[in-house]
């Protein structure tokens, strides 16, 4: 959380591990991820996707949408002090 604010859920039962974020800009590319959809109970319809990584997702691009959620759900004044987000393509 940050500042009470969820901007990732996590899920791990020890058959499968899944996580959703908030990635209003990236949200067609999070959808385009192999077992990805749209959140449950309302949030997809917010911006919400529900990703359930596998060996073959990039980390790097996990690490960017994590990023991109954080952003999204901070208070501007936390997100100005950060350092320019990370790029998905070098």
């Amino acid at each position: 959380k940050v500042k009470g604010r969820t901007f990732v859920f996590m899920r791990d039962d020890g058959r499968d591990c899944s996580f959703s974020v908030k990635v209003p800009d990236s949200r067609d590319l999070a959808l385009s991820l192999p077992e990805s959809e749209p959140t449950h109970y309302g949030l997809g319809a917010k911006g919400w996707v529900t990703l359930k990584p596998t060996a073959k997702t990039p980390l790097h691009v996990l690490r960017f949408l994590v990023d991109e959620s954080y952003r999204a759900v901070a208070p501007r004044r936390i997100v100005a002090s950060l350092p320019e987000p990370p790029r998905l393509f070098q």
